[in-house]
């Protein structure tokens, strides 16, 4: 393990921690001691922020970067465990993006397929940003919505009556009518 400064360590570590919670800061904690650590010891400072804080991207982009190859399938595990904590996490596409393709690489198509079917329901209910619903809501100059008002004013001015269709026409049973021929 690196030699660290411990007091410019503790001093990043604390003005990192903030107002969080005392799981969230430790997570914080591990995730900087697994950045200075060789391989495995970052691999097991990863998982233990994320056993801590499941949400935690930073651990989790730690872990994804120390985990070897050979056992990438182990992140599936807590690719499902972030999202389940923070499924409108901004990076909770990516990580389901990685997830499905982990799924799909071990054939797990089941599982991809269920990923693959939130992926598309989370997209579709995104709500737009303020300025997309402005400019939709603003006509370009030349297409402006006709007026209203003088048609409303033309059909209050007619004298209408209400429809009752029971007595003008005769009930026929079309089943005995097309019998009858």
């Amino acid at each position: 393990m690196k030699k660290l400064g411990s007091s410019s360590f503790l001093s990043q570590w604390f003005a990192s921690s903030g107002d969080r919670s005392a799981a969230l800061a430790l997570s914080t904690l591990y995730v900087h001691l697994g950045r200075t650590s060789d391989s495995e010891t970052a691999e097991s400072f990863a998982r233990q922020a994320l056993h801590l804080s499941p949400g935690f991207i930073a651990a989790l982009e730690l872990l994804e970067q120390v985990t070897p190859r050979a056992r990438r399938h182990e992140l599936c595990e807590r690719y499902e465990a972030f999202l389940a904590h923070d499924p409108r996490h901004r990076q909770a596409t990516r990580v389901r993006e990685a997830l499905i393709d982990l799924l799909l690489e071990y054939g797990y198509y089941d599982g991809a397929l269920l990923h693959i079917a939130a992926l598309t329901r989370l997209s579709s209910s995104r709500v737009p940003a303020q300025d997309i619903v402005r400019a939709c809501s603003v006509p370009p100059p030349g297409h402006e919505p006709p007026e209203l008002s003088a048609e409303f004013d033309e059909l209050d001015e007619l004298d209408l009556e209400p429809y009752d269709d029971d007595d003008d026409y005769e009930h026929v049973d079309f089943a005995s009518a097309v019998a009858a021929e």
